[in-house]
């Protein structure tokens, strides 16, 4: 009983770590996108022309 206990405390201590890690990965590529998309707004043209700079 006590070992059980362990391990679902282990467990969860892990699951909490994984997701707090993928909660910060997240505000990043969150962060990033507001990012692209206020330059986006400032500056249309130069992010359409990188856009076709890299299809070409």
């Amino acid at each position: 009983m006590l070992l059980g206990a362990e391990l679902w405390c282990s467990s969860f201590v892990g699951l909490s770590k994984m997701a707090a890690s993928s909660f910060i990965l997240a505000g990043f590529f969150l962060m990033e996108y507001f990012a692209n998309k206020i330059v986006g707004i400032t500056q249309p043209n130069q992010l359409l022309n990188t856009r076709e700079n890299t299809r070409n």
